[in-house]
């Protein structure tokens, strides 16, 4: 299940760190503001980069979320492990 607007609002943080969801989005309820900072890599298809949240925190002023890119053109591309195998005995 995902956080509800009224749990982030109750939960009387300046800066609340959500994750699961691959989509960088920011939402503020009540006095909290709360992020999912997207993926560091091309996601599925959905983003030709990635992303991060730069976040700074400034006590007495809460907190600021900044979308930054990930530039993934050059990176090296991700193989996947071979399957396990389980061997019987």
């Amino acid at each position: 299940d995902l956080i509800t607007p009224q749990e982030i609002e109750e939960s009387g943080f300046d800066y609340l760190a959500l994750g699961h969801v691959h989509i960088h989005r920011t939402m503020r309820h009540g006095h909290t503001l709360a992020c999912y900072p997207g993926v560091p890599a091309a996601h599925m298809g959905t983003s030709p980069h990635g992303c991060y949240a730069d976040v700074t925190l400034t006590p007495g002023k809460g907190a600021k979320v900044t979308q930054r890119h990930v530039d993934t053109t050059h990176a090296p591309r991700r193989r996947h492990a071979p399957a396990a195998t389980h061997h019987g005995h």
